[in-house]
Formats: structure tokens, C-alpha cells, sequence
């Protein structure tokens, strides 16, 4: 039963990642995330205000060039992505400090029908995102059901990024929407079955969205036997040979990444 729940948020989400564009980034890396919802997905939320979350370990005199990058004013409201809330979102076994929370965001509702927007900026002509990428940002507000909304990150000095993704969590909770367990176990559980590919394919920009695209096709076909029959999921069966059929069309690293992903995900 554990997996078929899983499956259902995972198809969700993929197919809500599917047609993710990438632009190449020339200094700042920005993705348009569709968000195309299926009968498997959670009732849309929409953002009621606007938040930034500075990392805890951000010193206060840094605010106002963080307030710049991040293009924020007194309008937003101010929050504090600490390591009790990273432990609570991101990996309850963690001992990271507030110390090395660092990286910041700033969320804010878009305009109607422009979908999820993710900006990661430059920090004096630094990007010092060094692990997430705007596809993984999207993702969490498109689990919690988030539509229109525009994420901005960045950091003073290069950091994985996971205190700002810990800080869009923490704002959507704050304006109220759903964030439950197995939504953001989901949403890790994809996190690590695709991020080695990602990492060994750093160069290219349109990699990630290429790998949401592919794990996204096999989702698809998933939510398609559901609806086909409400009351079955995919067989372990069923889901081997899909990926054995997409395994034909794709290059070799991306192909091992969706097996990985899906047997992670039958456990």
C-alpha cells in the first residue's frame, strides 16, 4: 500500500514537471514549470502573499544585498528557514546547524495562468547554487498544490541551496497550504534518485528538465491505467516493461535514472 501511495504523488508531480523548460542560462538559470494537474493531484493553492526566507546562518548586514538580488520590498513578509524546519522538511536525520543555513528565497504569487516561475540569481556575479536546481524548487510548490507563483534564490557564497528550498516549504506552510509527510517524502525520494545524473551532467542546462521529461513519459502512462481502471495501479510488472520500452528511446545515464527512481519508489 506504502508504494502505491507513493506512486500517485509521484505520478502527479512528474507529469506536472514534464513539459519543464529549461532556458539556458547566459548568468542567471530560470525555469517555467507547467502546471497541468491530473485527478491524482491535491486542490490547487493559490499563494496570498508575498515571503522571503533568509537562511539562519545569514548574518543580518547581509540582508539588504540579499533584499536586492532577490528583488524583494516591505511588502514581503520575513521568515527564517532554520535547521529544525530543514530537519522537519528536507532529512529528519540531519545534524546540520542554523550556522549553515544560508541560501535565501523569495516567493511570491504570479500572475494568473503564468504557472511556476523559478529565478536562480546571481550573488555579485556568482552563482553560488551549487546542488538544487530550479526544477527542484518547482517541484515543492507544485506538491503542495501551488500554481502562479514566482520563486527567486540565491546566496552570498556558494552552498548546495537547501536552506532555500527548506524556505519555500516553510512559506507555502506559513500561507497555508498543505504540506504533509508523504508529499515531501515524495518529493526526496526524487530528489536523490535523480541527482547524481543531474550532478554528472552540470554542464548542460536543459539536462534536468530532459530527466523530469523522461521520468514524466513512464508517469504518464501510469496515470493512464489508472484512469483506465480506478481501482488498480501498475504492477511492478506493468511499470518494468514500461521502462524496458522507454529504455529503447533514451541515452544510457538518463535510462538508469528512471529504473532507480521507480524502484526506489516500488519499495
Amino acid at each position: 500500500m506504502k508504494h502505491k501511495n507513493l506512486i500517485k504523488i509521484i505520478t502527479a508531480t512528474t507529469i506536472a514537471t514534464t513539459t519543464i523548460s529549461v532556458c539556458p542560462p547566459v548568468f542567471e538559470n530560470t525555469v517555467l514549470a507547467d502546471t497541468t494537474q491530473n485527478s491524482n493531484s491535491q486542490t490547487q493553492h493559490t499563494l496570498q502573499a508575498a515571503y522571503v526566507v533568509y537562511g539562519s546562518g545569514v548574518a543580518n548586514d547581509v540582508y539588504p544585498s540579499l533584499n536586492n538580488v532577490l528583488q524583494t520590498d516591505s511588502s514581503f513578509k520575513k521568515l527564517t528557514a532554520t535547521a529544525d524546519d530543514y530537519r522537519q522538511y528536507i532529512n529528519s536525520a540531519s545534524n546540520t546547524t542554523n550556522a549553515a543555513m544560508i541560501s535565501s528565497v523569495a516567493i511570491a504569487p504570479g500572475d494568473p495562468g503564468s504557472g511556476v516561475k523559478v529565478n536562480i540569481k546571481n550573488y555579485n556575479g556568482e552563482n553560488n547554487i551549487t546542488k538544487v536546481t530550479s526544477q527542484q524548487y518547482a517541484m515543492v510548490a507544485q506538491m503542495a498544490g501551488v500554481t502562479d507563483v514566482s520563486i527567486v534564490v540565491t546566496a552570498n557564497r556558494a552552498v548546495s541551496g537547501e536552506s532555500a528550498l527548506t524556505g519555500v516549504y516553510k512559506a507555502l506552510a506559513q500561507d497555508g497550504a498543505q504540506i504533509n509527510t508523504d508529499n515531501t517524502a515524495a518529493a526526496n525520494t526524487m530528489l536523490d534518485a535523480t541527482q547524481s545524473a543531474i550532478d554528472a551532467n552540470k554542464d548542460d542546462a536543459n539536462y534536468p528538465g530532459k530527466l523530469m521529461a523522461a521520468v514524466g513519459d513512464v508517469s504518464k502512462q501510469i496515470a493512464q491505467q489508472k484512469q483506465d481502471d480506478q481501482n488498480e495501479l501498475a504492477t511492478k510488472a506493468d511499470i518494468q516493461a514500461m521502462l524496458e520500452k522507454a529504455s529503447n528511446n533514451g541515452e544510457s545515464l538518463r535510462k538508469q535514472l528512471i529504473i532507480k527512481l521507480f524502484k526506489l519508489l516500488m519499495l
